[in-house]
């Protein structure tokens, strides 16, 4: 019986290192294969800063209305996440298209997942961690820039100023 509970403890342990590892694997591919988004952010509160080496994050996205409608509108009738159509403007700057429908894709489009949670519009990369000491950096945070793989899944690498550079903070 001992050797039965052993087995399975090793059995168990092997079994979430590899679906950790696949995971992490998953995120890897996407942050090297995937297709570029930039959202707009809601103004930053720099206070929020000063709590912790972490910062929330909401998008404009969050308040686009004809999105927001669509989405509700999506979770009366019981689908709870889906995919948006997002597509670049004049700066390459990501604005909502349409929810997705299953059909083609034009040339500058892409898919990102969503979910309707508590009457809110949830998308992914809701904070940014950063290195202890170097918050200051991202208080002129205006855009996040997320890497994006083909069936909508994303992974947010870094946060970008308003002129569209990349924040990358001096060391502490």
């Amino acid at each position: 019986m001992a050797l039965l509970r052993e087995l399975v403890f090793w059995l168990t342990g092997i079994v979430i290192l590899v679906l950790l590892n696949l995971a992490i694997f998953e995120r890897e591919a996407i942050m090297a294969e995937g297709d570029t988004a930039i959202l707009a952010l809601v103004p930053v509160d720099p206070r929020s800063l000063i709590q912790g080496d972490y910062m929330s994050l909401t998008y404009e996205l969050q308040r686009d209305p004809a999105l927001t409608a669509a989405a509700e509108e999506r979770a009366a009738a019981g689908e709870t996440h889906g995919l948006l159509v997002l597509a670049p403007d004049e700066r390459g700057i990501h604005r909502f298209r349409r929810l997705d429908d299953g059909s083609l894709l034009g040339p500058d489009e892409l898919r990102l997942i969503y979910r309707w949670r508590e009457a809110r519009l949830r998308l992914p990369g809701r904070s940014f961690f950063f290195q202890e000491g170097t918050g200051a950096a991202y208080e002129r945070a205006r855009f996040a820039t997320f890497k994006v793989g083909a069936e909508g899944d994303a992974v947010l690498v870094g946060l970008r100023d308003e002129t569209l550079a990349e924040i990358v903070p001096t060391e502490p």
